[in-house]
């Protein structure tokens, strides 16, 4: 991220970063700060250490692109019920 990006930047725009276990705590740390950029952000992490996460977890990358497309659907930032 650069230097001038700021937590919020995205405005609530609906965002979901998912990354898989096993990460050292600097990586979930760079993670977080980049779901951090939308007020509608939130950060998963996956039990499993597999790299391609819609491999190993497919439903739940399924379910977070369902949760963003629902969001935008229901307004900016919009978190579906």
């Amino acid at each position: 991220m650069s230097a001038t990006v700021h937590p919020r930047a995205w405005g609530d725009l609906p965002t979901v970063v998912i990354a898989a276990g096993g990460h050292p705590a600097p990586a979930l740390d760079r993670y977080r700060s980049l779901a951090a950029l939308s007020t509608g952000g939130r950060l998963v992490v996956v039990k499993s250490p597999e790299h391609y996460v819609q491999y190993a977890e497919p439903r739940l990358v399924l379910d977070a692109v369902r949760e963003v497309l629902e969001a935008r659907a229901g307004g900016p930032g919009r978190r579906p019920s």
